[in-house]
């Protein structure tokens, strides 16, 4: 299976992708050089987006929610059961998912 990322699935299936799954990817996050920004698996990777779904590993378990990031303040995870917020620091594991699909067209 291929990982896709950023492509509508519209598209994919007009590529001839017959079979889509989702699993997730595990990173490590790292301030990047952009104002109060953190980035994938090192400081020059993706941006972690504003509203974007990620799993955070926190006090020994996983924790599902999304990033935030104010105007003038630190970048946040907030947790989707309880909507309680943590900052983010540099080495915290996040996992966020990712779109596989196959094509049966040769």
């Amino acid at each position: 299976m291929k990982d896709i990322t950023e492509q509508p699935i519209d598209e994919l299936v007009r590529e001839g992708a017959t079979t889509f799954r989702v699993s997730s990817r595990e990173w490590t996050i790292y301030p990047s050089g952009f104002e109060n920004r953190f980035a994938l698996g090192f400081p020059d990777g993706r941006l972690l987006r504003e509203g974007e779904l990620v799993d955070l590993y926190l006090d020994g378990s996983w924790h599902i929610g999304w990033i935030e990031y104010g105007l003038h303040s630190e970048a946040r995870f907030v947790s989707y059961g309880d909507k309680s917020a943590c900052g983010l620091c540099a080495t915290m594991k996040v996992r966020l998912p990712v779109l596989q699909l196959r094509s049966d067209k040769k």
